[in-house]
Order: structure tokens, then sequence, then C-alpha cells
């Protein structure tokens, strides 16, 4: 089972690697698509304005009369059309671009909540470490052995000191069922 784990957070992060290029890249895109719909409005708006100023050159009775897209009298259908495809239209690639990021997110959270289980461990493993050296620390003071933190300190004072790591011992084995319980949630 954990090395079916590992094999998992090993492929996602090989997939990680592959999202994150690929949203780099529609980085690149998205303005470029944004881009293109500004130019659709700025292009409806051009020839809007070359009708105007054509019918202005040709105001004399004999020019030839200018045929009219966006302006006239059947023209506004063209004119409705190209404004509501500006307004509506939006950037698919920028749908894109926000699931890639949302992937890539989800992914990185999972990664870091196994590593932070494996960590869990990591300090859980210390912590009984750290149990067996107070326990040893407890057991040299208790029978007046050497120690360096009990090198200038009286008998009473030794005894003070094996009480205060006693107490510390405590502590330290609710940290591991602590590790335990943190590591099972996460």
């Amino acid at each position: 089972m954990v090395e079916q784990v590992q094999n998992f957070v090993r492929d996602q992060k090989e997939l990680l690697i592959t999202l994150t290029s690929f949203k780099k890249q529609l980085k690149a895109i998205v303005p470029i698509q944004e881009e293109t719909n500004n130019y659709y409005k700025s292009f409806a708006g051009f020839l809007e304005k070359y009708e105007e100023a054509k019918d202005k050159a040709q105001a004399t009775p004999d020019s030839l009369v200018h045929v009219r897209l966006l302006s006239g009298p059947r023209g506004n259908v063209l004119k409705e059309k190209m404004e509501t495809m500006c307004t509506h239209q939006t950037n698919p690639i920028k749908h894109i671009a926000n699931w890639v990021k949302g992937e890539v997110w989800s992914l990185e959270q999972l990664i870091a909540a196994k590593e932070k289980t494996d960590y869990m461990e990591t300090l859980r493993q210390k912590t009984i470490k750290d149990i067996a050296e107070t326990q040893d620390t407890i057991n040299k003071l208790n029978a007046g052995k050497f120690t360096f933190g009990s090198l200038l300190k009286s008998d009473a004072e030794k005894k003070q000191q094996a009480l205060a790591k006693a107490q510390l011992k405590v502590e330290l084995e609710k940290d591991v069922d602590y590790y335990a319980a943190l590591k099972k949630m996460l």
C-alpha cells in the first residue's frame, strides 16, 4: 500500500510538471485571444467610421452612392450582430487556463499533504528518540551517575532535575500520540 501511494505521488509530481508547463503556455495565449476579441470590436468601429467618411466625401448629388454595410436603412442588422458578437464573445482559452490553474493548485496541495504526513512521521520518530534519551538521563540522575547537566548541582537539585525530565517525558509521550493522530488526519 505504501508503495502504491509513493507511485501515485510520483506520477502526480510528473503530471504537475506537465500542467505547469501548459499553464505557462496558456498564459501567453490568453492575451492573444483577448486581443483578437478587441480587434473585432475595433473593426466594427472602423467600418462605421469608414461609411461616415465615405458619405461626407460623396455629398455631391452627381456622385455615386456608397453602399452602406453597417448603417443605413437595412444595415443596422449587421451592426447589431457585430456589436452582439463583440459583447457576448468570451475567451475559451481563459476558461481552459483557469481549469489548468485549479488542477495545478489541487496537485500542489495533494503533494504538500503527503509531504506533511511524512513529516509528521519523522517528528514522531524523533520524539520517540527524545523520550528514550530523556529516560536515560532520568535513570542517570536517579542513580547518581555523571551528566553534564548535573555537574555542579547538589543531590536535591539533581532530584528536582529528574522530576522536570519526567514531566518532559510525559509531554513527549503525548506529542507522539498527537503526531500519530495528525498523520491520520492528513
